[in-house]
């Protein structure tokens, strides 16, 4: 089984699919993948456009970075 960030900070951490293009008009979303850390009044923390491999190594430690705040 895969483990999402959280199961691995035992938090609730939404991962949305955009089907309704609701992220695209809100925050300009202009390619794909596109990940954003979003805090609770809906301000970007945190964004990267598309992948690289280990992109999820970076995901991680901005996850931790913002927890720690």
């Amino acid at each position: 089984r895969s483990r999402g960030l959280g199961d691995v900070y035992k938090r609730q951490i939404p991962n949305v699919f955009d089907t309704q293009n609701i992220a695209v008009a809100r925050y300009g979303v202009s390619a794909t993948p596109t990940t954003y850390l979003v805090d609770e009044d809906g301000r970007i923390l945190w964004r990267r456009y598309g992948y690289l491999p280990g992109e999820e190594i970076r995901l991680r430690e901005q996850v931790e970075v913002l927890l720690d705040h």
